[in-house]
C-alpha cells in the first residue's frame, strides 16, 4: 500500500547502506531494493525529485572503494534502462 502515499508533490529520499553495498554477497540485494523504490516513486509520482543517499560511509575503507561503489551504482542504473535523469549529482563523504 505504499503507493497510496506517493505523490508528485513529494520529495523522496531513497536511503541505503554503503557498507551493505560494499559486501559482495549483498550487492545484488541492495541494488534491487534501490531500483524497487526508484521505480515505485517514478511510477506513482513521476517528476518528483528523488535523493539517493548512502549511509554508513564511515565503514567504507578507502576513497577508491567509495569511487568503486559509485561506479557500481552508475552501471546498475544505466544497465536497467531506467531512463532516470541525474541532475546536480553530488558526492559527499562525511
Amino acid at each position: 500500500m505504499h503507493h497510496l502515499f506517493l505523490t508528485r508533490c513529494g520529495v523522496y529520499v531513497v536511503v541505503f547502506s554503503l557498507a551493505a553495498l560494499s559486501a559482495k554477497e549483498r550487492e545484488g540485494e541492495v541494488l534491487d531494493n534501490i531500483f524497487f523504490w526508484l521505480n515505485s516513486i517514478r511510477t506513482h509520482a513521476d517528476g518528483a525529485p528523488i535523493f539517493l543517499v548512502g549511509t554508513h560511509a564511515d565503514e567504507v575503507a578507502t576513497q577508491e572503494e567509495y569511487r568503486a561503489l559509485n561506479r557500481i551504482l552508475d552501471t546498475y542504473l544505466k544497465g536497467k534502462q531506467t531512463n532516470f535523469e541525474i541532475k546536480n549529482r553530488q558526492e559527499f563523504v562525511a
